[in-house]
């Protein structure tokens, strides 16, 4: 479903150069506050079942995701722009440009994830390495904590791509005055991850842990 007024007619226009500014400002804080507080929850979830799996797991995550913020700031490369350009072509009403700037941005940020993805890769072991992941065999199953950084690492990279696409789902709706449909998408986001995470972390049912 498209999401510019002018090519579907489905979605009510909102006009936010109309009106009370405050009560605009409060109309598109408040959802984007929400949606952003429940996102932010997914590591806090994350963290509190890989717990159960031992210090070394945990451990393993927090070295890595120094590497991953590193790598996933590059979205605002492409998203701080896109914001920019979605959101002027809206308020000048020229809806077929809106749409077009969305699906270039969703180009562009896959183009970002797959080259540097694809670096991030390739250097993934020598940075956790660089940044102190262990060698020394640790934990019930005898893995290291460099072992369990590089398979985690790399399942987080191969969805790159979609984790900073998720984010122009996001912002893209925000931009065209619809910050409500933002935050319900975080929201579920972060429900779906709350229900799957024992599933994919434990193996349960037909999962592999």
């Amino acid at each position: 479903m498209r999401i510019t007024p002018g090519t579907d007619t489905r979605i009510k226009k909102i006009d936010l150069t109309e009106g009370n500014i405050l009560k605009n400002i409060f109309r598109m804080g408040i959802p984007s506050a929400i949606g952003f507080f429940s996102v932010n929850l997914y590591d806090f979830i994350d963290a509190l079942w890989v717990a159960r799996l031992g210090a070394s797991h945990v451990a393993a995550i927090t070295i890595f995701f120094g590497f991953y913020w590193v790598i996933s700031s590059l979205n605002q490369l492409a998203g701080t722009g896109s914001v920019s350009v979605i959101s002027q072509n809206y308020g000048n009403k020229d809806y077929d440009r809106t749409e077009a700037a969305i699906k270039e941005t969703y180009l562009l940020k896959w183009g970002i994830a797959i080259f540097f993805g694809t670096l991030g890769l390739i250097f993934l072991e020598d940075v956790m390495r660089l940044l102190g992941a262990s060698t020394e065999s640790i934990g019930e199953n005898g893995d290291s904590v460099l072992s369990l950084a590089i398979d985690y690492g790399t399942i987080q990279i191969l969805g790159l791509g979609f984790s900073m696409c998720a984010f122009t789902n996001y912002t893209a709706l925000r931009g065209v005055g619809n910050p409500k449909i933002a935050m319900w998408l975080m929201i579920a986001s972060v429900c779906f991850n709350i229900i799957l995470d024992p599933f994919l972390i434990f193996g349960w049912w037909i999962f592999p842990s």
